[in-house]
């Protein structure tokens, strides 16, 4: 795989027993994030993953060949304004340390969209934490605009 990425990628779903491998991944991505989850909490995302697989969520390897160059968690959601049409979400993506910087994160997500598109999906939409500049640079690279700004306060006492 040295030298860049000059096949495409495809989409292979996880099965049961990719789960492993995908948890310690999640764990991976998410400590690259700074945002790592309790250990319950990154369990029963795992388990709830694996059990909505192909239904609500679709988890996928992304692959060269034979070898997993990163994930995507996708999901297919109507549009909240006009119910009729369909949104693709990229809910998870990355891309291994090994393979970045080489052009395999776009061929990535070239083929979530194209998954998606087969779908019926009108857009795809995606959210970035605001201290990932590196993913902001990404994303807009692939095409994306910021849509609105999403908020958030921690209601808790």
């Amino acid at each position: 795989m040295a030298g860049g990425a000059e096949g495409g990628v495809r989409l292979a779903a996880i099965r049961s027993g990719d789960l492993p491998a995908l948890s310690a991944c999640l764990h991976d991505y998410w400590r690259d994030l700074g945002v790592v989850p309790p250990p319950q909490w990154h369990q029963r995302y795992v388990a709830r993953l694996a059990e909505e697989q192909g239904r609500t969520r679709h988890t996928f390897w992304g692959m060269a060949g034979d070898t997993r160059i990163g994930f995507t968690v996708l999901r297919i959601d109507p549009d909240w304004v006009q119910p009729e049409r369909l949104v693709g979400y990229v809910a998870e993506f990355a891309v291994f340390p090994e393979f970045r910087r080489q052009g395999w994160g776009a061929r990535l997500f070239e083929a979530a969209c194209a998954w998606l598109r087969a779908r019926r999906c009108a857009d795809v939409e995606l959210d970035v934490l605001p201290t990932n500049v590196r993913a902001q640079a990404f994303w807009q690279a692939q095409g994306c605009r910021l849509a609105y700004h999403r908020l958030r306060l921690d209601a808790r006492p």
